[in-house]
């Protein structure tokens, strides 16, 4: 196989896998986590127990990863394609800093309130933990939009480098 239909498909697949990451990110947001909210306790223990075979972090600590590495692979293949590669490369840089922030800051409140619950916390530290949780969660989906922003700009720029365009 050619250098070009390598990097064609390592900018695909890392766009995709962003874009799947995102939507999920998207639904947990606003269909999830006001479940999850809506009713402390009661309602962190009815998410807790809905989340016993699989949850959503098993999703996420699978498909971003894969999203970031393929991106990688990607500025690494593509090195000369320098527009898209700035851009592949910023939107790395900032999922990877997601990625710190997601385990330094979210999964700790996380923590907190599915898997210690009523029987470490009271209810009202329960209820403060999840305003801070979506505040966090807010900020975190903001960069998020930008990093996805990002990586389509970076597919388009390929798109259009003359390399590219030769094929």
């Amino acid at each position: 196989m050619k250098k070009q239909t390598f990097q064609t498909i390592l900018i695909f697949t890392h766009f995709c896998l962003m874009m799947i990451v995102f939507g999920g990110a998207i639904m947990e947001t606003f269909i999830n986590f006001p479940n999850w909210f809506h009713n402390i306790p009661t309602s962190l223990d009815a998410a807790k127990n809905f989340l016993q075979a699989r949850n959503p972090g098993q999703f996420f600590q699978t498909l971003y990863p894969l999203a970031i590495l393929t991106g990688i692979a990607f500025v690494i293949l593509g090195w000369k394609i320098k527009p898209a590669r700035n851009f592949i490369l910023a939107a790395i840089v900032l999922s990877v800093g997601l990625e710190v922030v997601t385990f330094t800051f979210i999964y700790p409140l996380l923590r907190v309130m599915i898997v210690d619950g009523t029987a470490v916390h009271s209810v009202e530290v329960l209820k403060q933990t999840a305003e801070r949780f979506m505040t966090l969660n807010y900020v975190r989906m903001f960069f998020f939009l930008i990093a996805e922003m990002l990586s389509l700009i970076g597919l388009w720029k390929f798109t259009q480098h003359p390399a590219i365009r030769a094929i």
